[in-house]
C-alpha cells in the first residue's frame, strides 16, 4: 500500500509501490518548488495544476518570475538563478 503525503509522493513510486532513493528526491524538489513559489503542492485556490506542473509550465513559457512567492520576489533574485534551482528541482 503507497503511504505519503499527496504532492510529494513520486510518481513512480506511486504506480509501483515500490520507494526507492529517487522518491525522496523528488519529495525534495517539491520542497524546493515550494520555496520559490511560496504555495503548497496542491493549492487549488491558486492553481489547478500541481505545483510541479504549474512551475514546470513556468519555466517553458520562459516566466517563472510569475510564480514567485512575493516575499522572495521583495528580494529581486537573479532570474537565471533561480530558474536554475527551478530547473534542479524538477
Amino acid at each position: 500500500m503507497v503511504k505519503g503525503t499527496a504532492g510529494y509522493l513520486d510518481p513512480e513510486y506511486f504506480s509501483t509501490n515500490y520507494p526507492c532513493a529517487k522518491s525522496d528526491v523528488y519529495s525534495f524538489g517539491v520542497v524546493l518548488l515550494e520555496l520559490i513559489a511560496g504555495q503548497l503542492p496542491f493549492d487549488k485556490t491558486i492553481t489547478k495544476q500541481a505545483l510541479v506542473d504549474w512551475i514546470r509550465t513556468a519555466l517553458e513559457q520562459g516566466d517563472i518570475e510569475a510564480n514567485l512567492d512575493p516575499n522572495l520576489r521583495a528580494f529581486r533574485p537573479n532570474q537565471d538563478a533561480l530558474g536554475k534551482v527551478a530547473e534542479v528541482a524538477l
